[in-house]
């Protein structure tokens, strides 16, 4: 099942709220992994794409999370800084 009744609550709390449940925005919070691939090809598709020459990315936080996004920076030839504290 997953993240379904989760799903289903916020979702019924933004409708009847009018924000997210988590953070009171208006802004929906998305549990989970981020889908990468989405978020990359979204930046270099449509009427407003980027050439990856014009997309830097920058990160600060997990290594893993560095890690995966790295390794997708290099897939689509995005600049990749990081800076760890």
């Amino acid at each position: 099942i997953g993240n379904v009744p989760l799903d289903l609550v916020t979702k019924v709390w933004a409708q009847v709220a009018g924000q997210d449940i988590f953070t009171n925005l208006k802004s929906k919070t998305h549990i989970g992994r981020p889908k990468w691939d989405e978020i990359f090809n979204q930046l270099i598709s449509g009427e407003n794409a980027s050439t990856a020459n014009d997309v830097n990315v920058f990160f600060c936080g997990p290594n893993t999370m560095g890690e995966a996004i790295r390794n997708h920076c290099t897939t689509y030839r995005f600049r990749f800084y990081e800076e760890k504290f």
